[in-house]
């Protein structure tokens, strides 16, 4: 699953997967398959990449854990 919310906050402060890769130090190809969901983020690659966007972590990653509250 793409990582919509991800894209959508890199490219309206323009920056690449090569930018995001470069801070989390990894290659472009690694990065690439992470932001598709074809490999997982780790909590820490979230954090830096939040920090390096200067948004929330909650703004570009959705915890996918349901209440069960709400039933």
């Amino acid at each position: 699953m793409i990582k919509k919310k991800l894209v959508q906050a890199r490219k309206q402060k323009g920056f690449t997967q090569k930018d995001i890769a470069e801070i989390l130090c990894m290659g472009v190809s690694n990065y690439s398959r992470k932001e598709k969901g074809i490999l997982s983020m780790r909590n820490e690659e979230w954090e830096k990449i939040a920090e390096f966007l200067g948004v929330p972590v909650e703004e570009i990653h959705y915890n996918t854990l349901i209440s069960l509250d709400h039933f």
